[in-house]
């Protein structure tokens, strides 16, 4: 039954057409003055009406928009005459869209009914097309969430990292306004908060009991089923301090895996009609996305005692000089790198192909400050090399360590593995915002292998100095301790920046502390 707002002067007329008109519709006379918002399906008024209520009739038509508020307006037969241009004119300038519809007294029953049926029609149109439109985007906008929650999820580790990037996904999508997670405190008796993300301006500082018909996220533990909820259609004190807060309807997800429950996802919208019937589907799927996420993680810490985290990379244009030599058929591959007294990086590779030509396109590079062979084998010749801009001193700096790269037939293989300790998604971050042709291929935890061996490393690296382990990793990997040797101490030295004698004296102290290491001896007497 549609609305009709019925406009009209005299009380007669007025009576008549409430008569005709209440049968089939809902007539009422008055503009609802409590909500300036609010607009009937038709309404009807003549000029008296027309002027005097103007300026409120202009306002409902603004504020319906985009959906059709038709206007019909009734003008007596004796002023036909005088409907002119001037009158439009008139008619529009105080109404914003004009009026509609113009139909003349007195009214005939069947033509009323003909004009108010088709300006009912086309407004029903307008306002399915309003609500059909409306739907698409809240699918589109709530499946993009969805699509970065998801993505964060896949490059997400440890539980917390799961749980911090879903609430900051969410509170950061309006309308979406504040999500959080939670868990049953020890007690079983109150939901606790893990991390929480958006506007919560104190609402956690109150306890959540996990109990059926209070506040969602707890109503939805004790259920174990999602709960959609306005806090309008309750009086409750959880309702009034989410509508402080302008939490208009809140969505609470149990976060499960099999028969497990982790926790609970509380999503707070401003928007009164939010979590529809599409929406509610993918956020319960959602819901058992982060269950299996964090089942995932939480298996993975269990199962591996001592781990790091491995991270795998690709580039189309860096290292730019190696890129731009693997284009003309070497392959390059890294055999180590070593920094100078000054903190810059000498990258050491192992180049395949025509070593003259390769040395002489690399020295050509305004990318490449210096470039020499070390040795020239039979298969690869090591090259050592110093870069205008390191990409391996920037992994460096992140705290991470690159363990291999590849670059062959114009693109970059990486691998660089990270300690518990530093925080993943920031190095990720870092590398990919510095090298837009990067891309993240691979994210996994993996155990730390050779742990004999690792404990032999640290306990030398404990002992030498920086400096001393600079000296001696350069002289190894540029084939100083090798028979031929393929690098003189001269040439080491001057790749390092320091005088022949500086050089065998970091060299002997460390020899010296890498033999009493082995051999397991304490008492060293060099410095």
């Amino acid at each position: 039954m549609a609305e009709i707002l019925l406009l009209i002067d005299r009380d007669e007329n007025r009576r008549l057409l409430v008569e005709w008109l209440s049968n089939r519709h809902e007539v009422t006379s008055a503009i609802d003055e409590s909500d300036p918002e609010r607009s009937p399906d038709l309404c009807i008024m003549d000029r008296v009406s027309l002027e005097r209520h103007a300026t409120r009739l202009a306002k409902r038509k603004t504020a319906a928009e985009p959906v059709f508020l038709p206007y019909l307006l009734v003008v007596s037969q004796q002023h036909l005459g005088e409907i002119s241009s001037e009158i439009w004119s008139q008619i529009d300038a105080v109404v914003q869209e004009g009026v509609d519809e113009l139909i003349t007294a007195p009214v005939k029953k069947t033509e009323l009914h003909g004009r108010i049926e088709n300006l009912l029609r086309t407004r029903e149109f307008s306002v399915d097309l309003r609500d059909r439109n409306d739907e698409l985007r809240t699918l589109n906008h709530i499946n993009a969430v969805i699509r970065t929650v998801n993505g964060a999820l896949v490059t997400a580790v440890t539980r917390e990292e799961i749980e911090r990037e879903v609430c900051e996904q969410l509170a950061n999508a309006p309308p979406y306004r504040f999500a959080w997670i939670g868990e049953p405190a020890v007690t079983g008796r109150t939901v606790e908060p893990r991390t929480a993300a958006g506007v919560e301006s104190g609402y956690l500082d109150a306890p959540i009991p996990v109990e059926m018909d209070g506040e969602p996220t707890g109503t939805a533990l004790t259920a174990g089923e999602s709960r959609f909820v306005r806090p309008t259609e309750t009086t409750a004190a959880w309702a009034e301090a989410a509508l402080d807060r302008e939490y208009r309807s809140i969505a609470a997800i149990p976060l499960v895996y099999g028969e497990t429950v982790y926790g609970v996802l509380g999503v707070y919208s401003d928007r009164t009609e939010a979590f529809g019937g599409e929406e509610r589907t993918v956020l319960d799927e959602l819901g058992r996305t982060i269950g299996h996420a964090i089942n995932a993680a939480e298996s993975k810490m269990a199962l591996v005692a001592d781990t790091v985290t491995e991270l795998r990379f690709g580039f189309a244009d860096t290292p730019e000089p190696l890129i731009a030599l693997s284009e003309e058929g070497y392959e390059v591959s890294l055999e180590g790198t070593v920094s100078d007294e000054h903190g810059d990086v000498l990258e050491f590779y192992a180049i395949e192909g025509d070593t003259e030509a390769a040395l002489d396109r690399l020295s050509s590079s305004p990318a490449v400050e210096s470039a020499r062979v070390v040795t020239d084998g039979t298969d690869a010749a090591l090259v050592e090399l110093r870069l205008a801009e390191s990409l391996l001193a920037e992994f460096a700096d992140q705290g991470a360590t690159v363990e291999s790269l590849l670059v062959s037939e114009g693109a970059c293989r990486l691998v660089a593995t990270l300690p518990q300790s530093v925080a993943v998604k920031a190095v990720i971050e870092g590398i990919l915002a510095n090298h837009p042709d990067g891309e993240l291929r691979a994210r996994r935890q993996v155990e730390r292998s050779g742990t004999n061996r690792q404990a032999f490393r640290a306990v030398l690296e404990a002992d030498l100095t920086e400096r001393q382990r600079e000296v001696l990793q350069t002289a190894y990997l540029s084939g100083f301790f090798g028979w031929p040797r393929e690098s003189t101490g001269e040439e080491i030295a001057e790749s390092l920046g320091i005088t022949p004698s500086t050089l065998h004296q970091h060299l002997r102290v460390a020899e010296r502390k890498l033999l009493d290491a082995f051999f397991d001896r304490d008492d060293q007497s060099d410095t």
